[in-house]
């Protein structure tokens, strides 16, 4: 069954990069312009996704083995796969190296704003997204 997590990984990557390809057409549509606002909403969003997807999974795959079969295939297909691409870290450090050469004296100013805020936000976020699963799934215990 190996084979099914690396077909799974690979379906989720391909649509996770997709995602982050169609994000960033959008904000130029959008004329998103200054900082690369598209990485750090898929950074953000990613992040938040990642963390609400934690608690769920790890709970089945300590629960029974149809559990954490499911937990196994959710984890490679939505978190390994799709998130894993949509994210982006090496978008990310290479837009924030960008900016520290942009013009104007503050440039390296705006670009370790946007690398710390983008690295403050996602764990927030992440941060959140465990919280909101937790509070849900504990809502639904018995």
């Amino acid at each position: 069954m190996q084979w099914m997590s690396y077909l799974l990984v690979a379906l989720g990557g391909a649509l996770g990069a997709m995602a982050r390809f169609g994000l960033a057409q959008l904000g130029q549509v959008w004329g998103w312009s200054g900082l690369p606002w598209a990485t750090l909403l898929a950074n953000t969003l990613g992040s938040f996704a990642m963390g609400a997807l934690a608690v769920p999974v790890t709970a089945a795959m300590l629960g029974g083995a149809n559990e954490a079969a499911w937990a196994g295939g959710v984890r490679a297909l939505i978190m390994v796969g799709f998130l894993g691409a949509f994210t982006t870290y090496s978008s990310f450090s290479l837009e924030v190296w960008r900016l520290a050469e942009g013009p104007g004296h503050q440039a390296s100013l705006v670009a370790l704003a946007y690398g710390l805020g983008t690295l403050v936000l996602a764990v927030l976020a992440c941060g959140l997204g465990l919280w909101v699963a937790g509070a849900i799934l504990h809502l639904r215990a018995p």
